[in-house]
């Protein structure tokens, strides 16, 4: 039976990662939250058939791992989990897109564009989210939600969301142990306790949510997300975001993948060829 204890991991590491201290990880949360927000309506902007005015958005990614010393594995193995399915939906394209088109000296089916660009968007996209999550982390993003009015009900809801997503894989867990232990070296579950297992699955759940709940009460817990004590906005804040957001602006507007690829071509091109 497939081990959930690695779903478990993946959610302790980015609460691990996030407490880091880097040149990214010191901006204030609302800042990274502003910059992955313009980066991904940006890149969601994009045809189905745009894929060079794409590609100069890697520089953000990789500049912002490479300032925040996050381990590359990680995110590739987040790829790797949520590329598949996509990937596998986006390679039908060139049998429905048979259209021809020039790019460059080559001729190809207009499918091949949309698949190309789907996957560039797709790393581009989870890239983003989880450089955001890894920086700040769910607390850092729900205090910066709070700054930026987001109704406290959608906050809570949000954050109660992900802390439950982790009960609930403790509790799956436990009783795969217990499972496992007495089952006789069985590596399957019997379909026969599929319901029963399910059921206390989630009544285990349910009454550790409530004990959790109660103690937050006992704790002057009134519905709204205690975001605490805030740091301040500063200079260097401002700074980051606006660079960056000039950037992903001033890549939207000028195709500068096409503007590249000319220079390259110009250079190592051959008087008299």
């Amino acid at each position: 039976m497939s081990d959930p204890t690695k779903a478990l991991l993946a959610f302790d590491s980015i609460d691990e990662l996030s407490r880091r201290k880097s040149l990214v990880h010191d901006r204030h949360p609302v800042a990274l939250c502003l910059v992955s927000a313009g980066y991904l309506l940006i890149i969601a902007s994009y045809g189905r058939h745009q894929v060079s005015a794409l590609l100069p958005f890697f520089a953000y990614p990789v500049i912002t791992m490479a300032l925040s010393e996050l381990p590359p594995g990680q995110l590739l193995r987040r790829l790797a989990f949520t590329s598949p399915l996509l990937l596998g939906l986006g390679a039908l394209n060139p049998l429905f897109e048979r259209t021809m088109v020039n790019v460059g000296p080559w001729t190809m089916a207009a499918g091949w564009l949309s698949f190309a660009s789907l996957g560039i968007r797709l790393y581009l996209t989870v890239s983003a989210a989880y450089l955001l999550i890894a920086t700040i982390g769910m607390d850092g993003l729900a205090k910066a939600l709070r700054v930026l009015h987001v109704p406290a009900i959608i906050v809570i809801v949000f954050v109660t969301t992900y802390r439950y997503l982790e009960l609930l894989l403790s509790e799956i867990i436990s009783m795969l142990r217990a499972y496992e232990l007495r089952s006789t070296g069985s590596k399957s579950i019997a379909p026969s306790i599929w319901g029963p297992m399910l059921g206390g699955l989630f009544m285990r759940t349910h009454h550790r949510a409530t004990r959790i709940h109660a103690a937050m009460c006992l704790r002057q817990f009134r519905g709204v997300y205690p975001s605490g004590n805030f740091i301040s906005f500063k200079s260097v804040d401002v700074v980051y975001c606006l660079l960056w957001l000039g950037f992903f602006i001033l890549a939207r507007t000028v195709d500068l993948g096409g503007c590249l690829g000319n220079l390259t071509v110009s250079l190592f091109s051959r008087p008299g060829t």
